[in-house]
């Protein structure tokens, strides 16, 4: 059985921030469908990382990008905030992985 999963652009730009945990969330109305979520960031500094580095990356990630973050959703978590793209898969490395092996 092929598994088929990889990083979206979006997590792996996400992943290369310094300011934000990048993990799975499920939000308020998803009823447990799991999607690529932040933690720990400054709503304003990731907007604009991540539209400065869609415009570095080019016209197809740029775009698929700015879709995602028309998306975006916040919800609290205690003390801190969760930002969440609910069209975006997250994908653990282990999944990454496994994908990558069966190829």
């Amino acid at each position: 059985m092929s598994n088929n999963k990889h990083k979206s652009q979006l997590q792996t730009m996400l992943e290369s921030l310094d300011f934000g945990d990048v993990r799975s969330y499920s939000g308020r109305g998803m009823y447990g469908k799991e999607c690529l979520a932040i933690t720990g960031a400054n709503l304003g500094a990731l907007i604009g990382y991540l539209v400065e580095s869609a415009s570095e990356l080019g016209e197809e990630v740029g775009y698929s990008t700015i879709r995602a973050l028309e998306g975006i959703k916040q919800d609290s978590l205690g003390m801190g905030n969760v930002y969440y793209f609910p069209n975006v898969e997250y994908v653990e490395a282990s999944d990454e992985n496994e994908a990558e092996d069966s190829e």
